[in-house]
Protein backbone atom coordinates (compact mmCIF):
# COMPACT_ATOMS: atom_id res chain seq x y z
CA UNK A 1 0.00 0.00 0.00
CA UNK A 2 1.30 3.53 -0.92
CA UNK A 3 0.24 6.88 0.41
CA UNK A 4 -0.05 10.03 -1.74
CA UNK A 5 2.93 12.32 -1.51
CA UNK A 6 2.65 15.44 0.63
CA UNK A 7 -0.57 14.08 2.25
CA UNK A 8 -0.63 13.65 6.07
CA UNK A 9 -0.74 10.01 7.31
CA UNK A 10 -4.26 9.06 8.46
CA UNK A 11 -3.37 7.87 12.00
CA UNK A 12 -6.97 7.41 13.32
CA UNK A 13 -7.87 5.20 10.35
CA UNK A 14 -4.73 3.10 10.90
CA UNK A 15 -5.62 2.64 14.58
CA UNK A 16 -9.10 1.40 13.69
CA UNK A 17 -7.68 -1.11 11.20
CA UNK A 18 -5.08 -2.32 13.70
CA UNK A 19 -7.63 -2.79 16.48
CA UNK A 20 -9.94 -4.66 14.12
CA UNK A 21 -7.14 -7.09 13.22
CA UNK A 22 -6.28 -7.64 16.90
CA UNK A 23 -9.93 -8.28 17.74
CA UNK A 24 -10.23 -10.90 14.97
CA UNK A 25 -7.09 -12.67 16.17
CA UNK A 26 -8.43 -12.62 19.74
CA UNK A 27 -11.67 -14.28 18.66
CA UNK A 28 -9.82 -16.92 16.65
CA UNK A 29 -7.19 -17.78 19.23
CA UNK A 30 -9.17 -17.82 22.47
CA UNK A 31 -10.84 -21.24 23.09
CA UNK A 32 -14.54 -21.31 22.47
CA UNK A 33 -16.54 -20.26 25.53
CA UNK A 34 -13.48 -19.89 27.71
CA UNK A 35 -10.70 -17.70 29.02
CA UNK A 36 -7.13 -18.96 28.65
CA UNK A 37 -8.14 -22.56 29.24
CA UNK A 38 -10.85 -21.87 31.82
CA UNK A 39 -14.09 -22.72 30.09
CA UNK A 40 -16.99 -20.54 31.10
CA UNK A 41 -19.74 -22.40 32.92
CA UNK A 42 -22.91 -22.93 30.90
CA UNK A 43 -25.46 -20.95 32.86
CA UNK A 44 -28.20 -21.05 30.24
CA UNK A 45 -29.84 -24.29 31.35
CA UNK A 46 -31.88 -23.07 34.28
CA UNK A 47 -33.77 -26.33 34.77
CA UNK A 48 -30.62 -28.47 34.57
CA UNK A 49 -28.97 -26.11 37.09
CA UNK A 50 -31.79 -26.66 39.55
CA UNK A 51 -31.73 -30.45 39.05
CA UNK A 52 -27.97 -30.57 39.60
CA UNK A 53 -28.29 -29.12 43.12
CA UNK A 54 -31.65 -30.61 44.14
CA UNK A 55 -32.16 -33.60 46.43
CA UNK A 56 -34.33 -36.38 44.93
CA UNK A 57 -37.97 -36.43 46.00
CA UNK A 58 -38.96 -39.85 47.36
CA UNK A 59 -42.34 -41.55 47.55
CA UNK A 60 -43.28 -45.06 48.58
CA UNK A 61 -39.78 -46.13 49.59
CA UNK A 62 -38.65 -48.76 52.08
CA UNK A 63 -36.68 -47.10 54.93
CA UNK A 64 -33.57 -49.21 55.51
CA UNK A 65 -33.04 -48.59 59.21
CA UNK A 66 -30.29 -51.21 59.38
CA UNK A 67 -28.20 -49.04 57.07
CA UNK A 68 -29.28 -45.85 58.82
CA UNK A 69 -27.30 -47.14 61.79
CA UNK A 70 -24.24 -47.60 59.58
CA UNK A 71 -24.61 -44.03 58.30
CA UNK A 72 -25.04 -42.70 61.83
CA UNK A 73 -21.88 -44.50 62.91
CA UNK A 74 -20.05 -43.05 59.92
CA UNK A 75 -20.61 -39.49 61.14
CA UNK A 76 -17.77 -40.01 63.61
CA UNK A 77 -15.56 -39.30 60.58
CA UNK A 78 -15.84 -36.34 58.19
CA UNK A 79 -16.65 -38.43 55.10
CA UNK A 80 -18.77 -41.47 54.24
CA UNK A 81 -17.97 -43.18 50.92
CA UNK A 82 -20.80 -45.38 49.58
CA UNK A 83 -19.91 -47.69 46.73
CA UNK A 84 -21.98 -50.47 45.13
CA UNK A 85 -23.09 -51.61 41.65
CA UNK A 86 -25.69 -49.63 39.68
CA UNK A 87 -29.26 -50.23 40.79
CA UNK A 88 -28.30 -51.00 44.39
CA UNK A 89 -30.40 -48.20 45.87
CA UNK A 90 -27.50 -45.98 46.99
CA UNK A 91 -29.14 -42.65 46.16
CA UNK A 92 -32.48 -43.69 47.65
CA UNK A 93 -30.72 -44.85 50.80
CA UNK A 94 -28.96 -41.52 51.38
CA UNK A 95 -31.97 -39.37 50.48
CA UNK A 96 -34.25 -41.37 52.77
CA UNK A 97 -31.68 -41.22 55.59
CA UNK A 98 -31.53 -37.43 55.36
CA UNK A 99 -35.34 -37.31 55.42
CA UNK A 100 -35.33 -39.63 58.44
CA UNK A 101 -32.91 -37.57 60.54
CA UNK A 102 -34.21 -34.25 59.15
CA UNK A 103 -30.71 -32.89 58.63
CA UNK A 104 -29.93 -29.73 56.61
CA UNK A 105 -28.65 -30.98 53.27
CA UNK A 106 -26.78 -29.69 50.24
CA UNK A 107 -27.12 -32.15 47.35
CA UNK A 108 -24.75 -31.98 44.38
CA UNK A 109 -25.29 -34.17 41.30
CA UNK A 110 -21.85 -34.82 39.81
CA UNK A 111 -21.66 -35.23 36.03
CA UNK A 112 -19.08 -35.04 33.23
CA UNK A 113 -19.29 -31.24 33.02
CA UNK A 114 -17.57 -31.03 36.42
CA UNK A 115 -14.36 -32.00 34.66
CA UNK A 116 -14.28 -28.28 33.82
CA UNK A 117 -13.28 -26.82 37.18
CA UNK A 118 -14.96 -23.47 36.53
CA UNK A 119 -18.25 -25.31 36.00
CA UNK A 120 -17.87 -27.14 39.31
CA UNK A 121 -17.18 -23.96 41.29
CA UNK A 122 -20.07 -22.17 39.56
CA UNK A 123 -22.63 -24.82 40.51
CA UNK A 124 -21.22 -25.16 44.02
CA UNK A 125 -21.79 -21.43 44.32
CA UNK A 126 -25.41 -21.90 43.29
CA UNK A 127 -25.78 -24.69 45.84
CA UNK A 128 -24.32 -22.46 48.58
CA UNK A 129 -26.71 -19.66 47.60
CA UNK A 130 -29.61 -22.09 47.84
CA UNK A 131 -28.45 -23.29 51.27
CA UNK A 132 -27.87 -19.76 52.60
CA UNK A 133 -30.10 -17.36 50.64
CA UNK A 134 -29.61 -14.60 53.24
CA UNK A 135 -25.95 -14.24 52.24
CA UNK A 136 -25.97 -11.58 49.56
CA UNK A 137 -22.39 -11.98 48.36
CA UNK A 138 -21.90 -14.94 46.04
CA UNK A 139 -18.93 -17.27 46.18
CA UNK A 140 -16.21 -16.33 43.65
CA UNK A 141 -15.97 -17.85 40.18
CA UNK A 142 -12.79 -19.53 38.97
CA UNK A 143 -11.51 -16.92 36.51
CA UNK A 144 -8.12 -16.69 34.69
CA UNK A 145 -6.38 -14.66 37.37
CA UNK A 146 -6.69 -17.64 39.79
CA UNK A 147 -5.15 -20.22 37.45
CA UNK A 148 -1.65 -20.01 38.92
CA UNK A 149 -2.96 -20.51 42.44
CA UNK A 150 -5.82 -23.00 42.20
CA UNK A 151 -4.95 -24.81 45.50
CA UNK A 152 -5.07 -21.47 47.38
CA UNK A 153 -8.30 -20.53 45.62
CA UNK A 154 -9.81 -23.93 46.48
CA UNK A 155 -8.82 -23.69 50.15
CA UNK A 156 -10.34 -20.22 50.57
CA UNK A 157 -13.40 -21.15 48.53
CA UNK A 158 -14.26 -24.18 50.66
CA UNK A 159 -13.59 -22.30 53.91
CA UNK A 160 -16.13 -19.69 52.86
CA UNK A 161 -18.46 -22.38 51.50
CA UNK A 162 -18.52 -24.33 54.81
CA UNK A 163 -19.06 -21.15 56.80
CA UNK A 164 -22.41 -20.65 55.06
CA UNK A 165 -23.83 -24.03 56.08
CA UNK A 166 -25.91 -24.74 59.15
CA UNK A 167 -24.42 -26.91 61.91
CA UNK A 168 -24.94 -30.66 61.37
CA UNK A 169 -25.36 -30.13 57.61
CA UNK A 170 -24.74 -33.01 55.23
CA UNK A 171 -23.19 -32.44 51.81
CA UNK A 172 -23.89 -35.17 49.26
CA UNK A 173 -21.92 -35.73 46.06
CA UNK A 174 -24.01 -38.17 44.03
CA UNK A 175 -22.80 -40.17 40.98
CA UNK A 176 -19.19 -39.28 41.72
CA UNK A 177 -17.94 -41.86 39.18
CA UNK A 178 -19.11 -39.63 36.31
CA UNK A 179 -15.87 -37.60 36.31
CA UNK A 180 -12.87 -39.33 34.61
CA UNK A 181 -10.21 -40.71 36.95
CA UNK A 182 -7.48 -38.52 35.42
CA UNK A 183 -9.42 -35.27 35.98
CA UNK A 184 -8.02 -32.45 38.15
CA UNK A 185 -11.49 -32.39 39.71
CA UNK A 186 -10.41 -35.09 42.17
CA UNK A 187 -7.53 -32.95 43.42
CA UNK A 188 -9.97 -30.09 44.02
CA UNK A 189 -12.26 -32.42 45.96
CA UNK A 190 -9.31 -33.77 47.97
CA UNK A 191 -8.29 -30.23 48.95
CA UNK A 192 -11.87 -29.28 49.80
CA UNK A 193 -12.59 -32.40 51.85
CA UNK A 194 -9.32 -32.05 53.76
CA UNK A 195 -10.67 -29.02 55.65
CA UNK A 196 -14.20 -30.13 56.57
CA UNK A 197 -15.11 -28.41 59.84
CA UNK A 198 -16.61 -30.19 62.83
CA UNK A 199 -20.34 -30.98 62.64
CA UNK A 200 -20.31 -30.92 58.81
CA UNK A 201 -20.44 -34.33 57.13
CA UNK A 202 -19.87 -35.28 53.49
CA UNK A 203 -21.39 -38.36 51.82
CA UNK A 204 -20.02 -39.47 48.46
CA UNK A 205 -22.12 -41.87 46.37
CA UNK A 206 -20.26 -43.74 43.65
CA UNK A 207 -20.35 -46.93 41.62
CA UNK A 208 -16.58 -47.05 41.94
CA UNK A 209 -13.99 -47.24 44.67
CA UNK A 210 -11.83 -44.40 45.93
CA UNK A 211 -9.86 -42.50 43.22
CA UNK A 212 -6.10 -42.36 43.66
CA UNK A 213 -6.23 -38.61 44.35
CA UNK A 214 -8.29 -39.22 47.52
CA UNK A 215 -6.20 -42.02 49.02
CA UNK A 216 -4.57 -39.64 51.49
CA UNK A 217 -7.96 -38.94 53.06
CA UNK A 218 -8.35 -42.68 53.65
CA UNK A 219 -4.82 -42.95 55.05
CA UNK A 220 -5.65 -40.19 57.53
CA UNK A 221 -8.67 -42.20 58.73
CA UNK A 222 -11.14 -39.58 57.48
CA UNK A 223 -13.43 -41.92 55.53
CA UNK A 224 -16.08 -44.39 56.66
CA UNK A 225 -16.84 -46.92 53.90
CA UNK A 226 -20.18 -48.52 53.10
CA UNK A 227 -19.89 -51.15 50.37
CA UNK A 228 -21.82 -53.84 48.53
CA UNK A 229 -21.68 -56.32 51.41
CA UNK A 230 -23.61 -53.84 53.58
CA UNK A 231 -25.80 -52.31 50.83
CA UNK A 232 -27.25 -55.55 49.44
CA UNK A 233 -30.69 -56.51 50.74
CA UNK A 234 -30.88 -59.07 53.52
CA UNK A 235 -33.54 -61.77 53.31
CA UNK A 236 -35.77 -59.81 55.70
CA UNK A 237 -35.35 -56.63 53.64
CA UNK A 238 -36.20 -58.50 50.44
CA UNK A 239 -39.35 -59.74 52.14
CA UNK A 240 -40.28 -56.19 53.20
CA UNK A 241 -39.72 -54.65 49.78
CA UNK A 242 -41.73 -57.40 48.07
CA UNK A 243 -44.53 -56.94 50.56
CA UNK A 244 -44.72 -53.33 49.38
CA UNK A 245 -44.59 -54.29 45.70
CA UNK A 246 -46.66 -57.48 45.66
CA UNK A 247 -50.12 -57.69 47.13
CA UNK A 248 -50.18 -60.27 49.90
CA UNK A 249 -46.39 -60.71 49.91
CA UNK A 250 -44.66 -64.05 49.32
CA UNK A 251 -44.39 -67.35 51.11
CA UNK A 252 -40.99 -68.53 52.34
CA UNK A 253 -40.88 -71.08 49.52
CA UNK A 254 -41.37 -68.29 46.96
CA UNK A 255 -39.08 -65.76 48.65
CA UNK A 256 -35.93 -67.82 49.19
CA UNK A 257 -35.15 -68.69 45.52
CA UNK A 258 -35.98 -65.14 44.41
CA UNK A 259 -33.71 -63.60 47.03
CA UNK A 260 -30.95 -66.06 46.13
CA UNK A 261 -31.25 -65.27 42.42
CA UNK A 262 -31.07 -61.51 42.93
CA UNK A 263 -28.44 -61.80 45.68
CA UNK A 264 -29.84 -58.73 47.42
CA UNK A 265 -29.65 -56.52 44.31
CA UNK A 266 -32.44 -53.96 44.65
CA UNK A 267 -33.09 -53.28 40.96
CA UNK A 268 -33.17 -57.00 40.13
CA UNK A 269 -35.62 -57.70 42.93
CA UNK A 270 -37.97 -54.91 41.89
CA UNK A 271 -37.81 -55.82 38.17
CA UNK A 272 -38.59 -59.46 38.88
CA UNK A 273 -41.48 -58.45 41.15
CA UNK A 274 -42.81 -56.24 38.33
CA UNK A 275 -42.60 -59.19 35.94
CA UNK A 276 -44.93 -61.22 38.13
CA UNK A 277 -47.38 -58.33 38.43
CA UNK A 278 -47.49 -57.41 34.74
CA UNK A 279 -47.02 -60.81 33.09
CA UNK A 280 -48.71 -62.88 35.81
CA UNK A 281 -45.70 -65.20 36.08
CA UNK A 282 -45.73 -67.73 38.91
CA UNK A 283 -42.90 -67.21 41.42
CA UNK A 284 -41.76 -70.80 41.15
CA UNK A 285 -41.36 -70.28 37.40
CA UNK A 286 -39.82 -66.83 37.93
CA UNK A 287 -36.86 -68.24 39.85
CA UNK A 288 -35.84 -69.98 36.60
CA UNK A 289 -36.43 -66.95 34.36
CA UNK A 290 -34.86 -63.49 33.99
CA UNK A 291 -36.89 -60.49 32.80
CA UNK A 292 -35.65 -59.02 29.54
CA UNK A 293 -35.37 -55.63 31.26
CA UNK A 294 -32.60 -56.98 33.50
CA UNK A 295 -30.57 -58.17 30.50
CA UNK A 296 -31.12 -54.78 28.85
CA UNK A 297 -29.92 -53.12 32.05
CA UNK A 298 -26.72 -55.17 32.10
CA UNK A 299 -26.12 -54.40 28.43
CA UNK A 300 -26.48 -50.64 28.76
CA UNK A 301 -24.90 -50.14 32.18
CA UNK A 302 -22.05 -52.65 32.05
CA UNK A 303 -21.21 -54.54 28.86
CA UNK A 304 -21.63 -51.70 26.37
CA UNK A 305 -19.37 -49.47 28.48
CA UNK A 306 -16.40 -51.84 28.28
CA UNK A 307 -13.90 -52.37 25.47
CA UNK A 308 -13.82 -55.52 23.30
CA UNK A 309 -11.01 -57.09 25.31
CA UNK A 310 -12.95 -56.77 28.57
CA UNK A 311 -16.17 -58.01 26.94
CA UNK A 312 -14.40 -61.13 25.71
CA UNK A 313 -12.91 -61.65 29.17
CA UNK A 314 -16.34 -61.33 30.84
CA UNK A 315 -18.08 -63.72 28.45
CA UNK A 316 -15.41 -66.42 28.76
CA UNK A 317 -14.90 -66.27 32.53
CA UNK A 318 -18.67 -66.55 33.06
CA UNK A 319 -18.21 -70.29 32.43
CA UNK A 320 -16.33 -70.45 35.75
CA UNK A 321 -18.70 -70.20 38.76
CA UNK A 322 -15.78 -69.05 40.95
CA UNK A 323 -12.24 -68.44 39.76
CA UNK A 324 -8.79 -67.22 40.69
CA UNK A 325 -6.81 -64.85 38.43
CA UNK A 326 -4.70 -67.82 37.27
CA UNK A 327 -7.81 -69.78 36.32
CA UNK A 328 -9.16 -66.80 34.40
CA UNK A 329 -5.89 -66.33 32.55
CA UNK A 330 -5.74 -70.03 31.71
CA UNK A 331 -9.22 -69.87 30.16
CA UNK A 332 -8.94 -66.53 28.36
CA UNK A 333 -5.24 -66.49 27.52
CA UNK A 334 -5.26 -62.81 28.48
CA UNK A 335 -1.97 -61.60 29.97
CA UNK A 336 -3.74 -58.54 31.43
CA UNK A 337 -6.04 -60.66 33.61
CA UNK A 338 -4.94 -59.12 36.92
CA UNK A 339 -5.43 -55.60 35.59
CA UNK A 340 -8.86 -56.39 34.13
CA UNK A 341 -10.08 -58.02 37.36
CA UNK A 342 -8.82 -55.10 39.42
CA UNK A 343 -10.63 -52.67 37.13
CA UNK A 344 -13.89 -54.66 37.18
CA UNK A 345 -13.78 -54.88 40.96
CA UNK A 346 -12.98 -51.17 41.38
CA UNK A 347 -15.93 -50.24 39.16
CA UNK A 348 -18.32 -52.62 40.97
CA UNK A 349 -19.26 -54.42 37.75
CA UNK A 350 -21.28 -57.10 39.55
CA UNK A 351 -18.18 -59.02 40.53
CA UNK A 352 -17.24 -59.93 44.06
CA UNK A 353 -13.74 -60.53 45.33
CA UNK A 354 -13.06 -63.08 48.05
CA UNK A 355 -9.78 -63.72 49.83
CA UNK A 356 -9.57 -67.12 51.50
CA UNK A 357 -6.42 -69.16 50.92
CA UNK A 358 -6.11 -67.28 47.63
CA UNK A 359 -7.73 -64.45 45.72
CA UNK A 360 -11.02 -65.52 44.06
CA UNK A 361 -13.82 -63.85 42.12
CA UNK A 362 -17.42 -64.61 41.23
CA UNK A 363 -20.10 -62.77 39.29
CA UNK A 364 -23.54 -61.86 40.58
CA UNK A 365 -25.89 -64.78 39.69
CA UNK A 366 -28.07 -62.68 37.37
CA UNK A 367 -25.05 -61.05 35.73
CA UNK A 368 -23.44 -64.45 35.11
CA UNK A 369 -26.68 -65.71 33.61
CA UNK A 370 -26.71 -62.68 31.31
CA UNK A 371 -23.08 -63.23 30.26
CA UNK A 372 -23.68 -66.90 29.44
CA UNK A 373 -26.69 -65.97 27.34
CA UNK A 374 -24.63 -63.38 25.46
CA UNK A 375 -21.80 -65.88 24.93
CA UNK A 376 -24.19 -68.08 22.93
CA UNK A 377 -24.53 -65.29 20.35
CA UNK A 378 -20.94 -64.03 20.50
CA UNK A 379 -19.14 -67.31 19.67
CA UNK A 380 -19.62 -70.10 17.16
CA UNK A 381 -20.99 -73.47 18.42
CA UNK A 382 -17.53 -75.00 17.93
CA UNK A 383 -15.84 -72.24 19.97
CA UNK A 384 -18.46 -72.59 22.70
CA UNK A 385 -17.87 -76.34 22.97
CA UNK A 386 -14.14 -75.80 23.20
CA UNK A 387 -14.61 -73.04 25.79
CA UNK A 388 -16.91 -75.23 27.84
CA UNK A 389 -14.47 -78.15 27.71
CA UNK A 390 -11.46 -76.00 28.69
CA UNK A 391 -13.40 -74.43 31.56
CA UNK A 392 -14.35 -77.90 32.80
CA UNK A 393 -10.72 -79.01 32.78
CA UNK A 394 -9.61 -75.90 34.69
CA UNK A 395 -12.34 -76.42 37.30
CA UNK A 396 -11.37 -80.06 37.71
CA UNK A 397 -7.68 -79.25 38.23
CA UNK A 398 -8.69 -76.68 40.87
CA UNK A 399 -10.83 -79.16 42.85
CA UNK A 400 -14.17 -77.70 41.74
CA UNK A 401 -15.24 -81.18 40.69
CA UNK A 402 -19.03 -80.73 40.84
CA UNK A 403 -18.94 -77.62 38.65
CA UNK A 404 -16.56 -79.35 36.24
CA UNK A 405 -18.83 -82.39 36.07
CA UNK A 406 -21.80 -80.16 35.28
CA UNK A 407 -19.98 -78.66 32.29
CA UNK A 408 -18.80 -82.05 31.04
CA UNK A 409 -22.28 -83.57 31.37
CA UNK A 410 -23.87 -80.75 29.43
CA UNK A 411 -21.56 -81.44 26.52
CA UNK A 412 -23.02 -79.76 23.49
CA UNK A 413 -26.32 -78.83 25.15
CA UNK A 414 -25.63 -75.09 25.15
CA UNK A 415 -29.12 -74.20 26.36
CA UNK A 416 -28.46 -75.96 29.64
CA UNK A 417 -25.66 -73.46 30.40
CA UNK A 418 -28.10 -70.57 30.66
Amino acid sequence: MTFPKNKPYDLPAFKVSFLLIVFCLFVLLIPWGGHYGVRKADTTGKHSSIAKITRPVLTGIFPRKRLFQHLKKGRDRPITWITAPPGSGKTILVASYIDFIKAPCLWYQVDKTDDELSTFFYYMGLAAKKAAPHRRKSLPLLTPEYLLGIPTFTHRYFEEFYSRLKPSSIIVFDNYQQVPAESKFHEIINDGLSIIPEKIHVIVISREGLPQALVRLHANNNIHFLGWDEIRFTLNESEEILRMKVQGGLTSEELLPLHGKTDGWAAGLVLMAEMTRIQKVNYQVLSKLVPEEIFDYFSSEILNKTDEETQDFLLKTAFLPQFSPDMAQGLTGNARTHRILSDLSHKNYFIQKHVYHQEAYQYHPLFREFLLARAKHAYTPEDLLQLQHTAGQILEVNDQVEDAGSLFRNGGELDSLV
